[in-house]
């Protein structure tokens, strides 16, 4: 670290072998006329909230592409189908990025304002 730049550092590596992931966190310690005397770092190891955060940003695309259906090629769809495709979506999503194998997707009936069910995946 240079004098004329004191400033805190953040970094983050990962170990090879195991996969785990850290975080680093480096500050200058400076005396009373301004001079750099030490360096303080913290190191952490912030493997599952990477993981979550991996988790997250998963999960934010899929509902991103779900919401981003391509008129063109659903525009020529009936209802049933339109449904299927979305259904075919959801389920992936959910088994795949929530490892949900039990769930009831419901939309809400304007007329009665009352949830009722679309579609239910693994329950009778």
């Amino acid at each position: 670290m240079l004098e004329n730049d004191l400033r805190v550092r953040k970094h983050s590596f990962t170990e090879d072998q195991s996969g785990r992931y850290f975080e680093m966190t480096t500050t200058p310690m400076l005396d009373d006329q301004g001079k750099l005397v030490r360096v303080a770092s913290v190191v952490y190891e912030a493997t599952a909230s990477r993981k979550l955060q991996k988790r997250i940003d998963a999960i934010d695309k899929a509902g991103r592409e779900l919401v981003r259906l391509d008129t063109e090629s659903i525009g020529t769809l009936d209802v049933s189908k339109r449904v299927q495709l979305v259904q075919d979506k959801v389920v992936r999503y959910a088994k795949d990025l929530l490892n949900f194998q039990h769930f009831v997707v419901r939309i809400i009936n304007k007329k009665t304002n009352q949830l009722e069910v679309l579609f239910g995946v693994g329950l009778p």
